[in-house]
C-alpha cells in the first residue's frame, strides 16, 4: 500500500498486485517460451501461446485498488478491479462512523490495514494486509479530524472475513434470495446472487451460506 497525494484537497490510499501474482506471472510466461521453442506444433499455434501467455501475466499484475478521500466532494471513491474488470463506489463522509485499524496477530504492530466503519457495513482500504508506514498512520490521523469520524480504534485480530462479506449490503438483501435460501432452493440462489453480484461461484456460494447462517440466527 502507498500514498498518492494528488493535491491540496485529495489523497488516495493505492495497492497494487501481490507477490504470489509475480510468481504466477512468471510460471505462465515461462510456460510460453517452454511451449514455443520445444512444443511440436504449427508455428501460429506457438505465437498464440507466448502472446497468450503474456496477456495473462499482464492481467494477473494490473490489479488495483485506490481509496481516493476528496475533502472538496466531501466523498470516499473506492476503485478495485484489474484492466477489463473493475468496479467503482462513493461513499459520502456524513456515512463515515470512523477509520479503525485492524492489527495482525504476527507480534508486528504495523502490520494490518485500515477499515472505514460505517453504519451497518465496513470497508478496507484493502483486501489485504500491508505493512503501515508512519507517514501512512499520520495521514489518516489527518482524514479522521477532516471527516469528523470517531478517532481508529487498534483492534489486536488477523482479518480473515472475506471482502465480500464486509462489502455486501445484507441490510437490502433481494427478497427472491431470501425465498429461494428459505425453500432451501441454495443452488438456484447462488445462481441469482451470481446474477446480480458479477461475483464468482465460490463468492457467490460463500455469500448464501452467510445470508442462511443470519437467517437461521435471526441476525436479518
Amino acid at each position: 500500500m502507498k500514498i498518492a497525494k494528488i493535491d491540496s484537497h485529495q489523497i488516495a490510499f493505492e495497492t497494487g498486485f501481490e507477490p504470489y501474482h509475480i510468481v504466477f506471472a512468471l510460471i505462465t510466461i515461462s510456460c510460453g517460451v517452454f511451449i514455443f521453442q520445444v512444443a511440436e506444433f504449427p508455428l501460429w499455434s506457438r505465437v498464440m501461446a507466448v502472446i497468450f501467455a503474456f496477456l495473462f501475466a499482464a492481467f494477473l499484475l494490473s490489479f488495483r485498488t485506490r481509496v481516493l478521500f476528496d475533502s472538496k466532494k466531501q466523498e470516499v471513491t473506492i476503485s478495485e478491479g484489474r484492466i477489463v474488470l473493475s468496479q467503482k463506489s462513493s461513499i459520502h463522509f456524513s456515512e463515515i462512523k470512523g477509520i479503525a485499524f485492524e492489527k495482525s496477530k504476527m507480534g508486528n504492530d504495523s502490520f494490518g490495514r485500515f477499515v472505514l466503519k460505517l453504519e451497518k457495513r465496513e470497508v478496507p482500504f484493502s483486501s489485504n494486509l500491508h505493512r503501515i508506514t508512519a507517514d501512512m498512520q499520520k495521514q489518516v490521523e489527518k482524514l479522521i479530524l477532516l471527516i469528523g469520524c470517531e478517532e481508529n480504534v487498534i483492534e489486536n485480530k488477523l482479518v480473515n472475513v472475506s471482502p465480500t462479506f464486509l462489502t455486501f449490503d445484507f441490510e437490502n438483501i433481494d427478497p427472491s434470495v431470501v425465498d429461494l435460501i428459505q425453500k432451501k432452493h441454495l443452488i438456484d440462489a447462488i445462481k441469482l446472487v451470481r446474477s446480480q453480484t458479477g461475483l464468482g461461484l465460490k463468492e457467490s456460494k460463500d455469500l448464501v451460506e452467510e445470508i442462511r447462517r443470519r437467517l437461521e440466527n435471526k441476525k436479518l
